[in-house]
C-alpha cells in the first residue's frame, strides 16, 4: 500500500492507528478498503509526510 501512495510503511501504519486509514479485519488480515487508499492517494499531501 505505501508504494501505492508514495510514502512509506511507516506513514502508513501510522494513518492506521491514528484512525485516518479505516481498514477491515477479516480473519487474521487486515484489508484496507479501496475508497480509502484512493482517498489517501489524493490527499494534499499524497500520503507522503514531508
Amino acid at each position: 500500500m505505501a508504494w501505492l501512495t508514495g510514502g512509506s510503511v511507516a506513514s502508513v501504519c501510522r494513518a492506521i492507528r491514528v484512525g485516518t486509514l479505516p481498514v477491515v479485519w477479516r480473519r487474521d488480515r487486515v484489508w484496507i478498503p479501496a475508497d480509502a487508499v484512493v482517498h489517501l492517494a489524493d490527499s494534499p499531501m499524497g500520503g507522503v509526510r514531508r
